[in-house]
């Protein structure tokens, strides 16, 4: 079977080291994701009183 880019030791979007790229890395970036400071796409599409 061919290497799946995925399943290697070097995978710069392995965030926990488990040599695969999936669910559990997308999770540990998202649950890093600070808040926003910019202004948000309901602010700007909010009727201006």
């Amino acid at each position: 079977m061919p290497p799946r880019p995925w399943d290697t030791d070097d995978a710069a979007a392995d965030f926990n080291g488990d040599g695969l790229v999936g669910a559990s890395d997308i999770l540990l970036v998202l649950s890093a994701w600070g808040p926003c400071e910019q202004e948000t796409v309901s602010d700007t599409l909010s009727p201006q009183s």
